[in-house]
């Protein structure tokens, strides 16, 4: 898995995906309703599992796995002209976040976290090119296939309306509109560097408040003893990016934090520069 801090540690005491709630992810939609394509994450080192091409416009992606644990799947779009193969390659040795900014010839378009026996994925709008599919999960190793995106987009499935928009910027969030019990969030990169999304549930108000300060001060036990769920989320998003996730949140108090750290934000995670934000579901 693309390092994390510590507080990863903590995030594990939580199996269950917030964002890319399993099963039904029918979002809203005027007009075509976005094709499905189906991708499974393997076993440990293995490739992932998918079609070789997927129609351009909205998409949605269900990604499944029968693999034990939490698991992530990254979509990374391939510059045009650059070898596929030799990027394939070079990202299966990824294992940080400098690493995975050091392959110029790649943006990362989105993801998101997944258990065993649950689909997870979401809705992306797709440009025509090369990409790859891969599985961040593993932490010595990188594995991917490739895909090709064809047809025109503006023939294809549109996004619709979501339910509310989180907004990632440089370095903070942003939230457009109440989170729903169920419903279509839109996450949107709108800074000039790779973000994440990890969703954590507290006890209630007062203890997010407490998260959040310990996750900007980097105070990892006092971190862990405000979790009480879900520590899971989406992949990493690159700038301009954006993708509509089904979500499915019990009534109560959440926090949004970005764990991304790289040579871009002098090695300093993002939640260390302020992007954290409390959020309440009613």
């Amino acid at each position: 898995m693309l390092r994390r801090p510590s507080v990863r540690a903590l995030l594990a005491l939580s199996t269950t995906a917030t964002l890319a709630a399993g099963g039904a992810l029918a979002l809203a939609q005027s007009g075509p309703q976005p094709p499905v394509v189906s991708f499974t994450l393997g076993q440990a080192k293995s490739l992932p599992a998918g079609p070789a091409t997927v129609p351009a416009g909205a998409v949605r992606f269900s990604v499944s796995t029968k693999a034990k644990g939490m698991h992530t799947f990254q979509i990374v779009r391939v510059a045009a002209g650059a070898d596929v193969a030799a990027l394939q390659a070079r990202l299966r040795k990824v294992t940080t976040e400098n690493a995975f900014e050091a392959i110029k010839e790649v943006s990362a378009v989105g993801g998101t976290s997944l258990t065993a026996g649950a689909a997870a994925g979401g809705v992306y709008p797709m440009l025509p090119g090369s990409y790859l599919f891969a599985d961040i999960s593993n932490e010595t190793v990188t594995p991917s296939i490739p895909f090709t995106v064809t047809g025109d987009p503006a023939t294809g499935a549109a996004l619709g309306p979501p339910t509310a928009t989180l907004s990632l910027a440089d370095y903070k969030f942003t939230l457009d509109g109440k989170l729903p019990r169920k419903g279509d969030l839109r996450l949107v990169n709108n800074g000039k560097r790779n973000h994440i999304v990890v969703t954590i549930r507290t006890k209630n108000a007062a203890s997010s408040a407490r998260l959040v300060k310990a996750l900007k001060t980097g105070n990892d036990r006092a971190a862990g003893k405000e979790i009480r769920g879900e520590g899971s989320g989406a992949a990493i998003i690159g700038p301009g990016e954006r993708q509509d996730v089904a979500v499915r949140y019990a009534p109560g108090s959440y926090v949004f934090v970005c764990f991304w750290r790289s040579k871009q934000s002098n090695q300093k995670s993002h939640q260390r520069l302020g992007m954290v934000k409390a959020a309440t579901v009613k």
